[in-house]
C-alpha cells in the first residue's frame, strides 16, 4: 500500500484527533481529572449528573449479569429507591459509550468522556456533511469546529450530557 492510498486514512484520523483536542480544551478545567483518571472529581454542576457515576457503574455491572436486559428502554436498578427499585433512563448511545469506555475511564469521569465523545462526533459529522456539499476542507473543518463547540454544547456538557450530542442533525441532511 503506497502513501497516497493511506493519505485519506491519516487525514481522517487527523480530523478526529483535532476535534478531540478541541473538546478537551473546551471542557476546561474538567480535562485534567479526565486525563488523570481521577476517582474523586466529576463533571457536574451539583444537580442531575451528581449521581451519574453510580449509574454508570451499575450499567457496566448489570451488563455482565444480564446483557439482554440492556436492550430494554429502561434498566431496572433494585438498589435505588429501596424497596421498590427504580429505572435508569439512560439513552442507548450512552449505554454503548459507557460499555466501550469503562475499561479506560473511571465512572467518575464518564460524564466528561461522554461529553468529549459527543463533541468529537458533532465535529466529525458536520465536517463530513460540509465536505459532501463540496465546501473547501478548511471551511468544512471550521463548520465542524463551530458545530462541536458552542455555547449550547458547553452548557449541556456540565448539566445534561445527552444533549451535547447533536451530531445526528448533519447526518439527517447528509442522508445517512
Amino acid at each position: 500500500m503506497d502513501f497516497k492510498r493511506r493519505l485519506p486514512l491519516f487525514s481522517f484520523l487527523g480530523i478526529i484527533l483535532s476535534f478531540f483536542l478541541v473538546a478537551l480544551v473546551y471542557i476546561h478545567p474538567a480535562e485534567t481529572p479526565l486525563l488523570e483518571g481521577s476517582g474523586t472529581q466529576a463533571l457536574s454542576d451539583g444537580t442531575d449528573p451528581t449521581g451519574m457515576p453510580y449509574s454508570f457503574s451499575y450499567i457496566v455491572d448489570h451488563f455482565k449479569e444480564a446483557p439482554l436486559e440492556y436492550l430494554f428502554a429502561v434498566i431496572y436498578d433494585p438498589h435505588t429507591d429501596v424497596p421498590r427499585g427504580a429505572g435508569l433512563w439512560v439513552p442507548m448511545g450512552h449505554r454503548l459509550a459507557v460499555l466501550l469506555l469503562s475499561p479506560l475511564v473511571p465512572p467518575e469521569q464518564m460524564t466528561a468522556a461522554i461529553s468529549v465523545l459527543g463533541m468529537i462526533l458533532n465535529g466529525v459529522f458536520m465536517y463530513a456533511f460540509a465536505c459532501a456539499l463540496k465546501i473547501p476542507r478548511r471551511l468544512s473543518w471550521g463548520m465542524g469546529f463551530v458545530w462541536a463547540v458552542n455555547a449550547f454544547t458547553r452548557a449541556r456538557a456540565k448539566v445534561h450530557m445527552g444533549l451535547v450530542s447533536i451530531y445526528h442533525l448533519p447526518l439527517v441532511f447528509l442522508g445517512i
